[in-house]
Formats: C-alpha cells, sequence, structure tokens
C-alpha cells in the first residue's frame, strides 16, 4: 500500500468521525492522536482496529494484565526486567516465561486496545495524524475489531453520542438503501419506529435532511440512527468521497 498521511485537529474533525473515515474506506495504518503530554495510537487493518499503544502507564499492556487478574506483581516485575534488557515485546516474554497462554494474552490486548479506545472520547481538544502504511510485522497479536461498534460503545461510555453525526458533511448527504445481506435489522431488533424510519429510506434515494424533516425523532436521534444503519453497511452514501475534507485513497492502492 501507498504511504500517505491525513492530520488535523479533533476539534475541527471529532473522533467518531475520524473513525468513520477509517472504516468507510477501509483504510490500513496508524492513527496517532496527541493530547499535551499523551499519546495514543491506534493500527487498523483494513478499516478494523487490529491493536493499540500508549505511552500513558496506565495503557499498556503489562499494566493491563496487571489489572485484570491475568499476573501476579512478581511476574509482571519479572517481565518488565527482561524487557529492559532483551527489547523484547511484553507480551512474548510473559508467554515465554509461561505466565500466559496465548488465549489470556488475545483477551488481554482486546481488553487494552477497547479501553485506550474509550478513553479517547474523553478527550476535548488534541490533534490526530493517520499514517498509511502496512502494519508492524512483530506483534505477537493482531486483532480484527469491528471499529463501528467500538465507536458506538465509546460515545456511550463518554456519554458522547451526540458527536456522532458531527465533523462529517452527514446532513447534506443522499442516502441509498442496499440489500441487507446479514438482516440487521432482525439481528439488532429494531424498535417499530426504527423500522418504520428504514422503510421511508427504502423507498428511494433521499438527503438525510429530508429523512429528518420527516422523521419524529429529533435531528440528533435519527442521524444516531442513520449512523448505525451506515456502519452497519444497511445504507450508503451517494458520492462517499464529498464526506471527507481530504481526498482518500483507494483501500487498495
Amino acid at each position: 500500500m501507498s504511504n500517505y498521511t491525513i492530520n488535523g485537529s479533533i476539534q475541527n474533525i471529532n473522533l467518531p468521525g475520524i473513525f468513520l473515515i477509517i472504516y468507510l474506506h477501509q483504510l490500513t495504518g496508524s492513527l496517532i492522536l496527541t493530547n499535551h503530554r499523551h499519546e495514543k495510537t491506534i493500527y487498523f487493518s483494513e478499516g478494523n482496529a487490529a491493536f493499540a499503544s500508549s505511552n500513558v502507564e496506565g495503557d499498556r499492556l503489562g499494566e493491563t494484565l496487571l489489572r485484570i487478574g491475568k499476573i501476579t506483581q512478581q511476574q509482571y516485575d519479572d517481565s518488565v526486567r527482561i524487557l529492559k534488557e532483551t527489547g523484547k515485546r511484553q507480551g512474548t516474554i510473559l508467554m515465554q516465561l509461561k505466565y500466559i497462554t496465548l488465549p489470556e494474552l488475545i483477551k488481554g490486548v482486546r481488553f487494552q486496545l477497547k479501553a485506550i479506545i474509550y478513553s479517547l472520547f474523553y478527550w476535548k481538544d488534541g490533534s490526530f495524524k493517520f499514517h498509511g502504511n502496512n502494519l508492524p510485522i512483530n506483534e505477537v497479536v493482531t486483532l480484527k475489531e469491528d471499529t463501528a461498534n467500538l465507536v458506538l460503545e465509546g460515545c456511550k461510555q463518554a456519554n458522547c453520542l451526540e458527536k456522532i453525526p458531527i465533523g462529517i458533511d452527514l446532513i447534506n448527504s443522499v442516502i441509498h438503501a442496499v440489500e441487507d445481506k446479514n438482516d440487521t435489522e432482525s439481528q439488532f431488533r429494531f424498535t417499530p419506529y426504527e423500522s418504520k424510519i428504514l422503510t421511508f429510506v427504502k423507498t428511494g434515494p433521499k438527503s438525510v435532511q429530508e429523512i429528518c424533516d420527516w422523521s419524529e425523532y429529533d435531528e440528533i436521534e435519527t442521524c444516531k440512527f442513520l449512523f448505525f444503519l451506515l456502519t452497519h453497511k444497511v445504507i450508503r452514501i451517494e458520492n462517499q468521497s464529498l464526506l471527507f475534507p481530504t481526498p482518500m485513497p483507494s483501500p487498495n492502492q
């Protein structure tokens, strides 16, 4: 994949918007977010979250495994000593010492990834830089976590669901219904009114503004539901590239 960089302020394109760009364009690379002295990096593979790192001590894998009870303080101290001596990955060291199994390491990496991402939704300011490139090959564990679900859960935890439609030009976009191969409506048990909105969308292309004007929900609630449909690929946006201020490369480049 060709190298490319996208950067900006999370005040101008907030975090849900940034994650949505990466998810919808199925990008591979690293998203570096900086807030004062804190720096956190999320690695993506084809739009899905693969793993994360942070310079905040409590975010690191060893501290995470210690916090969730997978290792003891002595085991943690042993791994840190060897890490400083050899430079090996802490997860590798812990498995070589037989302090944890691979399934336990995977659980720890998943917990760490989610905790780092969820913490970002509490940030009020900061900057971001996305580097489109191949993922590091020295990671013991890489995941494939659904970015859309992480965004929705992170916004719920930080009580910032109202941010979902902000930072992208969603309101002026035209929505098209697509074939729902995963039977999303049955899977998530939409309310009768949510089903009514989806039925309205399926009658033909409509602008988000038109849907909001028609809906009995307020604009934010309607956009949150449309965001859910969009991230679960039940609807698509006409001329999707117009959503984003920066020209986006093809995921196949």
